[in-house]
C-alpha cells in the first residue's frame, strides 16, 4: 500500500511540475504566438481553472495524452514532445 501511495504522490509531483512548465510555456508566448490559452479561449478564465487544465494535460500524457488541448506552437509542441518521451 505504502508503495502505491508513494508511486501516485510521485505522479502527481511530475504532473504538477509539468502543467506548470506547459503552462509557463504558453503565459509567455501569449502575445506572439498562438497557444493553447488563446486558441481554446482560456485567456479569461481564473488562473486556478488553467491551472486544473494544465495539471489535466500533464497527467494524461503519461496515459497517451489528450485531444482536447493540443500544442499550438513550435514550443508547445516541443515541450509535449519531451513530455511524451519522459513518459515513454
Amino acid at each position: 500500500v505504502i508503495d502505491i501511495v508513494k508511486l501516485l504522490l510521485f505522479l502527481l509531483a511530475m504532473g504538477h511540475i509539468l502543467a506548470c512548465a506547459w503552462y509557463a510555456v504558453s503565459i509567455n508566448q501569449i502575445n506572439e504566438e498562438a497557444t493553447w490559452i488563446r486558441a481554446y479561449g482560456f485567456e479569461t478564465r481564473p488562473l486556478w481553472s488553467r491551472y486544473l487544465i494544465s495539471l489535466h494535460w500533464s497527467l494524461s500524457q503519461f496515459a497517451g495524452g489528450m485531444d482536447e488541448v493540443t500544442p499550438e506552437n513550435v514550443q508547445e509542441r516541443g515541450l509535449a514532445i519531451f513530455v511524451f518521451l519522459l513518459g515513454f
